[in-house]
């Protein structure tokens, strides 16, 4: 990566150029194609003199000076909209911390932009950068990275693409974004006029249906050519953007957690803006090419196999892929064989680091643990004198803190009690809308039963949060709801390995709850058991009472 403004430039200078004459090449080749069908139709024997090819060339050189002056124009409003970017709400605290992240990460690249946070309103995992040639510069999270991923998360996820927008490299991705990408989004958006809400055809008659076709046979033409000018947007910027966050946050750790938590969860697929792949961290629609190697892939996919960076990121924290992906099956989901506890007279003697605020403090004694208030179920810790990293949770003696803190002092783990699939603190019993539930003291999820939905459901006693609304304003309109389940329930990632429910021992998958309101969760396909995040019941039965409210249909269909 380049290290010096001038090589940024001349770098910057040197991928704009190949992208201006990709995109002259295309239409040099679409203009002969055309003359000589128009030819052979015609049946015109004559070759074109040298005079007229030189005018063709001409030609195509001026339509692509005038394709790229149209799409570049006022490019960070244009590709924001398509997204549905909204500016941060000075009253919400999970907007805040977005905007002092940005704010740290953008001296910390020395301050050359003024970059501008944004919300995607949605709850899927993504986040994205772009830039145009006034000088802006701007960076969009979605709402679900706000609420599922920690700060040491968060300021990698920024921190790459900051990365991105420091380099050069978010300008020249957001130029091939306005030349391809708006266009393929386009075309995407119009042929959703064709069919209705449940997948059927429909047809429209007369002047306006033949226009429609002819600009979808136009932006079909272009959507061809991105695959040619996707040759222009290299794999290796992902991890020269991983490496720089690394350096502007000093915590691999964080970036690589975060990435397999968007890795595991929705990215998108199926909405409003999951064409505009090149800008996001990870690919919205979750393309097949983005997760291969070898040469095919290399050319044609602008994202590398997401474990492939991971195992970059964790070389540089010393730590193992097999130990990182035991850590993050334990850590989210995987349930762990009960260690028995400390005999008395050792635990003093252990101490542990811990990982905070990018870096390792310690080694630490138990009690000193225990008044770090910022120790938490999802705390990186390494015992003293060994290379192994575990979460706090899954060490028994701070764990034994923990469940203190929780409310949980002096009870033993009981054999056969539901634990948090997230932080493995036993669970409580606690009322929601009057039906028992089983909750984790810390992250605040809950195990519900699709029996206990429905009384939940039937049951108006609360009031909600300014937080809930805002929230279920982000969720996507029901009239495009079934055509992302549908999207979303095929995609292989969704099969949960090494989880099992812990109600009927059954596997358990990660789809939306139903097909009406895309609240996503973890649930056993034999008996129905669901797990739902903080918020999350909450937000289905806010959706639920609005529709009702409004007079539309409450019938909640299984996805």
């Amino acid at each position: 990566m380049p290290f010096t403004f001038v090589e940024i430039e001349e770098h910057k200078t040197r991928k704009l150029v190949l992208l201006f004459a990709v995109l002259v090449l295309l239409y040099i080749v679409s203009i002969i194609a055309l003359v000589w069908g128009s030819r052979l139709i015609l049946g015109i024997e004559r070759q074109p003199s040298l005079g007229e090819a030189f005018s063709l060339v001409c030609i195509a050189v001026i339509i692509a000076a005038l394709h790229w002056a149209v799409s570049t124009y006022r490019l960070v409003d244009r590709v924001l909209t398509a997204i549905l970017a909204k500016p941060l709400d000075p009253t919400d605290t999970y907007h805040q911390r977005l905007k002092n992240i940005i704010e740290e990460v953008s001296v910390a690249t020395g301050g050359r932009y003024q970059i501008e946070p944004y919300v995607m309103p949605t709850v899927a995992m993504n986040a994205c950068a772009v830039a145009d040639f006034s000088g802006r510069a701007a960076i969009a999270v979605t709402e679900g990275c706000l609420a599922r991923l920690n700060r040491a998360q968060l300021e990698g996820v920024i921190g790459h693409e900051a990365a991105h927008i420091a380099s050069g490299d978010s300008l020249s991705r957001s130029v091939f974004c306005g030349l391809f990408e708006l266009h393929e989004e386009a075309l995407k958006r119009l042929t959703g006029v064709f069919s209705d809400s449940a997948g059927r055809r429909v047809t429209i008659r007369g002047r306006g249906g033949a226009l429609i076709l002819f600009v979808m046979a136009v932006l079909w033409v272009t959507n061809t050519a991105k695959r040619l000018a996707e040759l222009c947007v290299s794999r290796e910027q992902e991890y020269r953007a991983d490496a720089t966050a690394v350096r502007l946050t000093r915590n691999p750790l964080g970036l690589a957690e975060a990435l397999r938590l968007i890795e595991t969860h929705w990215r998108g697929i199926g909405t409003d803006g999951d064409s505009l792949s090149t800008i996001f961290i990870l690919d919205p629609g979750a393309q097949y090419l983005s997760e291969q190697d070898g040469f095919f892939a290399d050319w044609f996919s602008t994202h590398p196999p997401t474990h492939r960076r991971i195992d970059a990121l964790l070389g540089m924290a010393h730590l193992s892929i097999a130990n990182f992906n035991e850590m993050m099956a334990l850590h989210h989901g995987k349930r762990a064989r009960q260690l028995p506890p400390d005999k008395p007279g050792e635990v003093p003697s252990r101490r542990w680091s811990v990982w905070l605020d990018g870096t390792w403090r310690g080694p630490l004694t138990l009690e000193q643990l225990a008044g770090l208030e910022s120790l938490t179920p999802e705390s990186w810790l390494r015992p003293d004198g060994e290379q192994a990293v575990k979460p706090a949770s899954h060490e028994p003696s701070v764990l034994a803190v923990l469940q203190r803190r929780y409310g949980h002092a002096g009870q033993a783990p009981q054999p056969g009690k539901t634990e948090c699939p997230n932080c493995r603190l036993q669970l409580t019993q606690v009322l929601y809308e009057g039906v028992p539930l089983d909750a984790c003291p810390a992250c605040r999820g809950c195990y519900v039963m699709p029996d206990q939905v429905s009384r939940i459901l039937a049951r108006e006693e609360y009031a909600f949060s300014d937080r809930i609304k805002r929230l279920a304003a982000t969720m996507p309109t029901l009239s495009v709801a079934g055509r992302i389940t549908k999207r979303f329930n095929a995609w292989p990632g969704n099969r949960m390995q090494h989880r099992q429910c812990p109600k009927c021992g059954s596997g358990v998958v990660r789809k939306f709850f139903t097909n009406q309101y895309l609240i996503e969760v973890e649930q056993c396909w034999v008996c129905g058991l669901a797990w739902f995040d903080k918020d999350e019941l909450e937000l289905l039965q806010y959706l639920y009472e609005e529709a009702k409210a409004k007079g539309q249909s409450t019938f909640l269909e299984p996805a």
